[in-house]
């Protein structure tokens, strides 16, 4: 069962979430998470009323006016510390399978092109 996220809270709530949350210009950028993380890699928040959170939650909900209740947040970047709300969408379990199945595929078809580098070879781009 979720933990409950009012949208209803404090300023001071609202000023210690997002002081931990690395904020970058651009539309792309991920915002990390600065402090506590779970072992999978996730931002954690303790809440005013004592409950700890995944941040990527929070920042959605604080985000977007809305509680993401049962439902999944999840990355469109693929980066459990990222909290920038325009990464986030809420999905249910199979939608974040297919997103994992999708970055599964991504990652082999990046390695194949590229030989397991991080940047594409100057002779693969089109002149």
């Amino acid at each position: 069962m979720a933990i409950p996220i009012s949208v209803n809270v404090s300023p001071e709530e609202r000023v210690r979430f997002w002081s931990n949350v690395a904020t970058r210009r651009g539309v792309l950028r991920c915002w990390d998470w600065k402090s506590s993380t779970s072992d999978a890699g996730y931002g954690l928040f303790i809440l005013d009323d004592g409950s700890r959170v995944a941040s990527h939650r929070v920042a959605y909900a604080y985000a977007y006016g809305v509680d993401p209740g049962e439902r999944m947040v999840l990355h469109s970047c693929d980066r459990e510390p990222c909290n920038n709300p325009r990464h986030l969408r809420l999905g249910t379990a199979d939608d974040n399978g297919a997103d994992r199945q999708v970055a599964y595929l991504m990652d082999r078809l990046h390695r194949a092109f590229t030989g397991g580098k991080a940047e594409v070879p100057a002779s693969a781009v089109a002149p």
